[in-house]
């Protein structure tokens, strides 16, 4: 190959590689997105994260009533991500993520939240991750618009009377403060509390965090990404202690 050609062709590879990617058709049309819309405040970490972030991005390309936002909307969802996947051979090219999601109604409490595996084959590697990252936006939206189907927000009744038997907000935990305290009973002997069991499980979205060794650079960005989403309040204290710890084991 002459030089002329080689200086071509290192220079259109970069665009090739943008166009392959580009190629990929965004996600299918979703039936579990309702009518009405479903708008979700998303973060992504781990692996692929930016890729993540945009094949949820596409999923409006195909169902318009739905859209990412960055204030309110209906929910918020936590994905977490970890390639498995062993080297890809053609023809049996196969790419593989270890998902975990968490999903938040709007008053802060965790409806679903789920591990599982996403996979996509085919007989040759070219674009297989972003059909992969597809097929994980297609299973978050569905958990998403089926944990947050007929969820009950104090924004609904326009300061009207609630539903019976519809709670809003701290009306519940209130009643119960305002209730008249128990009886009493001075005559029977006091007794200790039973020992609380200490070892808690470890949080559902922490299995992302654990696997092989990584890059000393795709670790230490990993452990940055849960740094902020512990400073921007995404992250719980057990969740960010769990996540950090793994990553850091895995330099």
């Amino acid at each position: 190959m002459s030089k002329r050609r080689l200086a071509l062709a290192l220079l259109f590879a970069p665009a090739l590689a943008v166009l392959v990617e580009a190629c990929v058709e965004p996600p299918p049309k979703i039936d579990s997105i309702p009518a009405s819309g479903l708008a979700l405040r998303v973060t992504v970490f781990g692996a692929s994260a930016e890729d993540m972030r945009r094949s949820l991005e596409a999923v409006k390309q195909n169902n318009k009533s739905f859209s990412l936002v960055t204030d309110g909307g209906d929910g918020e969802v936590l994905v977490g991500l970890d390639n498995d996947s062993p080297a890809c051979v053609a023809p049996t090219a196969l790419c593989s993520y270890k998902v975990a999601y968490r999903i938040r109604d709007n008053e802060g409490k965790t409806i679903a939240e789920e591990t599982t595996s996403v996979n996509a084959t085919s007989d040759h590697c070219s674009g297989l991750c972003a059909k992969a990252l597809n097929n994980i936006s297609v299973k978050v939206v569905e958990a998403a618009a089926a944990a947050l189907k007929g969820s009950v927000s104090s924004t609904a009744y326009d300061g009207g009377e609630p539903p019976d038997g519809a709670i809003v907000g701290g009306e519940l935990a209130e009643a119960v403060d305002a209730a008249p305290p128990a009886p009493t009973h001075h005559h029977s002997k006091s007794k200790t509390a039973p020992p609380v069991d200490a070892a808690k499980p470890e949080p559902t979205i922490c299995s992302v965090g654990h696997g092989a060794h990584l890059p000393s650079d795709e670790a230490e960005k990993r452990a940055a990404q849960v740094e902020v989403l512990k400073r921007i309040n995404v992250l719980d204290q057990d969740e960010y202690d769990c996540l950090r710890k793994a990553y850091l084991e895995r330099l």
